[in-house]
């Protein structure tokens, strides 16, 4: 998750645990210099985050309550992915590519597609494969389109251990 999309200093969301219940943070590529992006209810657990720094957002899964939800990749504006929490039981890993999200069920063994285009108001959904077994790590990537990256990391002028999509 790292690049220019969510700022200099900083290259990962994490999910963390406070006395107020769990969050999820932006930090360095050491894990310092940890700050709240997100401040989720008591009892929720983050399964899954995924950035889209294109469009400044963040997306992560809440299992527990079979939610999949975003915000601005500074933390505000929070919302619920319109009908998917109801068609997802326990929503576990999730990945973006272009502006459609990719999100895996633990106890439907399914894998759901959701387009992320905000202009229309309501995301539509797919089932893209329901005979999944097991909770899977999800990474979506497309074969044959070039994905533009101005970072310093994609012009090798970086100072750290990088690793490039």
């Amino acid at each position: 998750m790292g690049g220019g999309g969510l700022g200099g200093q900083y290259s990962r969301m994490i999910p963390g645990f406070g006395d107020e219940g769990t969050l999820i943070e932006r930090c360095d590529l050491t894990g310092e210099n940890r700050t709240t992006v997100v401040k989720l209810a008591r009892g929720a657990h983050v399964y899954g985050i995924a950035v889209d720094p294109l469009n400044h957002r963040l997306y992560w899964t809440e299992g527990n309550y079979s939610a999949v939800k975003g915000a601005f990749l500074n933390g505000t504006n929070e919302f619920v992915i319109g009908q998917a929490s109801l068609r997802i039981p326990q929503p576990h890993a999730i990945s973006i590519l272009d502006k459609q999200l990719f999100c895996n069920s633990l106890a439907g063994r399914a894998i759901m597609r959701i387009s992320t285009n905000h202009t229309n108001g309501s995301p539509s959904l797919g089932v893209i494969d329901s005979s999944i077994y097991g909770p899977i790590g999800l990474v979506a990537v497309s074969l044959h389109a070039l994905v533009p990256n101005n970072s310093a990391c994609a012009k090798m002028k970086c100072s750290h251990l990088c690793f490039l999509r």
